[in-house]
């Protein structure tokens, strides 16, 4: 399968964070030989009633305080389901040439919107993840939604929101993990006097921010001190 650049981009940089934190290495010792660990294709996990929000050919209708709308149309791919071979080092002895291997195969699935009236872009990939800690490697979900400027989606203005979406029975190690909890989380808020449950937010010091939850997808998103875009309806 052929990934987009910004779609594997996005993935690589997430899993090159993600395996800087985890990494270390153990004293020399023959306890812990050099091998390969191979887990194969690792789906992700999506936990009841929280699964990805988006369908394909859909389009996001947002408005703001006076009424005026802004159309976010989905990519011509829709949703694209992708796999990402992932590979994590980690040396457990000074006389193994190398390191300890361990391989996988990472699903995500991920999708882009576009305007075409504004430069807003809207991306958003939920993605099987793996870490290795000590001996052991563990599996998590991400959901990872951004809003940035369309022409310089990386190096330009933009607003990401990531946080474990299914933990896989590791909440309690996973809980402790800040740079996963990139967000604000509230059971409840209104937008413009529409009501929105289990809000995933992320405010920016520029005044920036993005709003998210499972249900919906996008819910709401502003560029530094500019408009508040809500979402109104889906298409």
């Amino acid at each position: 399968m052929i990934l987009k650049h910004q779609h594997f981009q996005s993935l690589l940089i997430f899993g090159l964070f993600a395996s800087c934190f985890f990494f270390g290495c153990e004293p020399d010792s023959d306890i812990h030989p050099c091998q390969t660990f191979n887990y194969g294709d690792v789906p992700v996990m999506p936990v009841e009633n929280e699964p990805f929000p988006f369908h394909n050919g859909e389009a996001l209708i947002f408005k703001d305080s006076l009424d005026h709308e802004l159309r976010m149309e989905m990519d011509t791919n829709g949703v694209n389901n992708s796999w990402v071979q992932q590979t994590l080092l980690s040396s457990y002895s000074s006389t193994c040439e190398g390191g300890t291997r361990r391989i996988s195969n990472l699903q995500a699935f991920d999708v882009t919107f576009h305007s075409n009236t504004t430069n807003f872009e809207l991306y958003c990939s939920f993605q099987a993840n793996s870490s290795p800690f000590g001996d052991t490697t563990y599996f998590y979900d991400s959901m990872n939604p951004r809003v940035n400027d369309a022409n310089k989606p990386v190096s330009g203005w933009h607003v990401v929101l990531t946080y474990v979406a299914n933990a896989r029975g590791k909440d309690a190690f996973f809980a402790d993990m800040a740079f996963l909890h990139r967000y604000e989380f509230a059971s409840f808020k209104n937008f413009h006097g529409k009501d929105f449950i289990k809000v995933y937010s992320k405010y920016e010091e520029d005044g920036s921010e993005l709003h998210f939850n499972h249900e919906k997808g996008f819910i709401a998103f502003r560029k530094e001190h500019g408009t508040l875009w809500v979402l109104d309806r889906t298409e």
